[in-house]
């Protein structure tokens, strides 16, 4: 019976509101009601490879968390990433944020994704990177608001080692579709 009267309350509450919004014509005004979505929590989020972009010396991977949950929920901001070794530990070397684009709010409906992309140099003949590199065999991601990770394995994979010449590893924000 409370469940009812809350779903009959909801309707009467949603009804005095848009009497309240609309002009003596009957016209309805717009109102400013925003709709938040539950942040998604990391049990219903899944870690999918979607492609592999590279030009001379630099390789990019587009990822994606995926809504697995009925329900729809929100990211926003960069989720966490670490490089894994063949024994799924993290290498010590840090993946920085890029600053070149703004997070945005991510609403993810069931089996939406929220994509992003990891960068990082690869070397090749003649560049600085030549001898100094090593070899990742995953991933380690954390969505934002979270702390537990969730890992993808590919097999391995060269790195350049971070310096002055070549940089880090770069994660780029959570977004809605799949191009930058």
């Amino acid at each position: 019976m409370a469940r009812r009267l809350g779903s009959l309350g909801a309707v009467l509450i949603t009804g005095a509101v848009l009497l309240a919004g609309s002009r003596g014509g009957g016209t309805p005004v717009a109102l400013a009601l925003s709709t938040v979505a539950p942040r998604c929590p990391v049990s219903s989020l899944i870690l999918e490879y979607v492609r592999q972009q590279g030009a001379a010396g630099s390789t990019g991977w587009d990822l994606a968390l995926r809504n697995a949950a009925p329900a729809t929920c929100e990211l926003q901001g960069y989720p966490g990433v670490g490089l894994l070794d063949a024994g799924a530990r993290l290498i010590g070397v840090s993946v920085e944020r890029s600053r070149a684009y703004r997070p945005a709010n991510v609403v993810l409906r069931p089996w939406q994704r929220a994509y992003f992309t990891l960068t990082y140099a690869t070397g090749g003949a003649g560049s600085a990177c030549a001898p100094h590199f090593f070899s990742a065999y995953g991933l380690q991601v954390i969505a934002p608001e979270s702390t537990q990770r969730l890992l993808y394995y590919s097999g391995p994979f060269p790195v350049c080692s971070p310096g002055p010449a070549v940089g880090h590893p770069h994660v780029y924000p959570l977004r809605s579709t799949l191009s930058l």
